[in-house]
């Protein structure tokens, strides 16, 4: 996938966001939310974050794997 995030004018402020889904031997790689997290504490979520200024997509969720 060639497409980066770049600066556009969009009006109020949009972030864009990936998520992925890693699956090895059947099984499903998710993360459980702090449970003072401020948004859906204790949840259970797959991998995905923000994408910054500039990085493609695929990059993005690379990232927010390992973080």
């Amino acid at each position: 996938m060639a497409t980066t995030l770049k600066h556009l004018d969009l009006g109020p402020k949009v972030n864009l966001c990936v998520e992925g889904l890693v699956l090895h031997n059947g099984r499903a790689l998710m993360f459980k939310r702090s449970e003072n997290s401020r948004h859906f504490p204790g949840v259970w979520v797959d991998p995905g974050g923000h994408i910054d200024e500039g990085e493609d997509p695929m990059t993005a969720i690379i990232r927010e794997i390992f973080e």
